[in-house]
């Protein structure tokens, strides 16, 4: 990935983010950081999807990224690189509950879901709900789940 730094007029640091593919150059997402409302905006340009994060104070790394100084985090002593489980691309991870026996006899566990950017996640855990039922996304115990 590449990061170019975004300025709106005559801010002295940037306000938003441009992140291409470094082979392709082709541009995948747009950030914008409110430092001041505390929010993050993120574009997904391709599928022109659209997703915001609040209260991105209270994420675990804000402060130690410089309010999430997204071309300076690499460089800063505090930053922890990703471990294998946590995405380095901006994108989401599933994570699952405690395995238990539902009414019909059989075990299953819940999934939850966050996003994360260079490893650091952006979101809280969330519980996956299904799109027809609403209700929540249950798996096998040994089971992956696959949002396809």
């Amino acid at each position: 990935m590449e990061i170019t730094e975004v300025f709106v007029d005559g801010d002295e640091r940037a306000r938003g983010y441009l992140i291409a593919d470094k082979e392709t150059n082709n541009l995948l997402y747009f950030f914008d950081v409110d430092r001041v409302d505390y929010k993050l905006t993120t574009i997904k340009i391709d599928a022109a999807q659209t997703m915001i994060f609040n209260n991105i104070n209270e994420v675990d790394k804000y402060l130690s990224t410089n309010e999430f100084d997204f071309i300076s985090i690499k460089d800063n002593p505090d930053f922890e690189p990703p471990t294998a489980n946590q995405p380095i691309t901006f994108r989401e991870r599933y994570s699952y509950g405690a395995c238990f026996r539902l009414q019909d006899g059989s075990y299953g566990r819940g999934v939850y879901r966050a996003t994360y950017f260079l490893g650091i996640r952006l979101s809280s855990w969330t519980q996956v709900l299904d799109e027809e039922s609403g209700g929540p996304v249950i798996v096998g115990c040994n089971e992956e789940y696959n949002p396809n």
